[in-house]
């Protein structure tokens, strides 16, 4: 298994904020309220705005509601608005748009005041896709994608840019069941993406090298919290959608990210030129998963109502004991509604 960076104590609402906001990284076809395959995805067709999504969400920390499941009862709710434009520019070729904005009612562990609206990360996606294989019914495509960092996380790393170039496959069928069309599809997304930042390390804290004050230029090369910036990320995606009526539907979707983290050289002394290995325990890479499970009521093809449950699997807790897969202190509970304009204004 990967080794990862333990959340710190009081990364209750820090984890929460990770489940709101990770999701984004999936692409829009992935990260948009779950309806791909209802009428949501296919209103407006004709309108180069199809697919576009605002969606209104309130989420809520599953650990919050039984006090006893932790020494500490920290319940989570929090309210956010996600928008997810989409401009078709020619046909298999188009512009994505993904932006969140995020406010906590209960008491915030992590921003700097009360009732505080933070932002996520923005992405902007130029979508490519080739023309459908009829025989096996799947569409591909490419995308290029750049990360901007609107986030305070983003802004503390000093990350400058994310860019991105990945690969999409979409699968569909369909068949009768009970007098019911049924349509069954799978999304498969491969992302790599290099990160750019003005500096490599995001903190520095206790030295890792003992007895380093009495070296030439004291421990401050030795002092390091971990904390290093990603250089490289490998996403692995993919999402499996159920419609079992026109007004109804089920998702389940996961995925991997793999960081590959700025390397740490050897360091040497400046008056001796003693080699001076980096830690041993620290190795370059890191990594987590998502799991998504959700269902959609789309009564009309302007609305739709989602809900379900989100988990963030980063795998070590604060003490480096391994947390539990599907359920854990970052899993989070939804209920989304959804507006998608380009049916609203449809006609107009």
């Amino acid at each position: 298994m990967v080794p990862l960076h333990p959340q710190p104590p009081r990364a209750r609402s820090a984890a929460a904020a990770v489940a709101l906001c990770l999701l984004l990284f999936a692409g829009e076809a992935l990260a948009q309220p779950v309806t791909p395959g209802s009428a949501a995805a296919t209103a407006g067709t004709r309108s180069r705005w199809a697919g576009s999504v605002l969606t209104y969400r309130n989420v809520a920390n599953a650990i919050g509601l039984q006090k006893d499941v932790e020494p500490t009862w920290e319940p989570m709710y929090a309210m956010s608005l996600v928008a997810a434009p989409r401009f078709r520019i020619a046909k298999g070729l188009g512009i994505a748009v993904l932006a969140q904005a995020t406010r906590e009612i209960t008491d915030n562990d992590w921003t700097t005041e009360r009732g505080e609206i933070w932002l996520a990360d923005t992405f902007a996606t130029l979508n490519m896709s080739a023309p459908r294989l009829d025989l096996l019914a799947t569409t591909v495509g490419a995308h290029l994608r750049l990360r901007l960092p609107t986030s305070k996380a983003s802004l503390a790393r000093t990350m400058r840019v994310g860019t991105f170039v990945g690969v999409n496959t979409t699968t569909a069928g369909s068949f009768d069941l009970f007098g019911l069309k049924q349509t069954l599809a799978l999304q498969l997304i491969g992302r790599l993406g290099y990160l750019w930042h003005r500096y490599t390390e995001a903190s520095l804290d206790e030295p890792w090298l003992g007895g380093c004050a009495d070296l030439p230029g004291g421990c401050m090369r030795y002092s390091h919290s971990g904390l290093r910036n990603t250089q490289w990320q490998t996403q692995l995606m993919g999402a499996f959608n159920w419609q079992l009526h026109p007004t109804f539907g089920l998702a389940v979707q996961a995925g991997a990210f793999l960081d590959r983290l700025h390397p740490l050289a050897d360091a040497t002394t400046s008056a001796g030129a003693i080699a001076v290995p980096v830690d041993p325990t620290d190795p370059n890479t890191r990594g987590l998963a998502f799991y998504v499970i959700a269902a959609t009521w789309q009564p009309i093809s302007t609305l739709a109502v989602s809900f379900g449950s989100e988990t963030v699997h980063n795998q070590l807790r604060p003490d480096s004991t391994y947390r539990r897969p599907f359920f854990n202190r970052s899993t989070t509970l939804f209920v989304g509604l959804s507006l998608f304009p380009s049916a609203l204004f449809a006609g107009s």
